[in-house]
């Protein structure tokens, strides 16, 4: 884990983040980062856009294909 989301989840937990805290983060963020793109919540809207999106998160780039892989 990124030593600075471990020091940061650990100042506002109280407690060290666990295994999927870092990929729950990221994938929020893309999340909301798309639903800013289209300034939208709609889904199917939000899942195009998160399709076309390379988002570089804490634990690495995040990217799909066109079959959603």
């Amino acid at each position: 884990i990124c030593p600075a989301f471990k020091n940061a989840y650990k100042a506002r937990f109280k407690q060290d983040p666990d295994a999927y805290a870092v990929s729950f983060y990221d994938q929020m963020n893309l999340i909301v980062d798309a639903m800013k793109k289209v300034n939208s919540t709609d889904a199917a809207k939000v899942g195009a856009e998160i399709y076309k999106t390379n988002y570089k998160g804490v634990s690495g780039v995040y990217a799909y294909d066109a079959k959603g892989n």
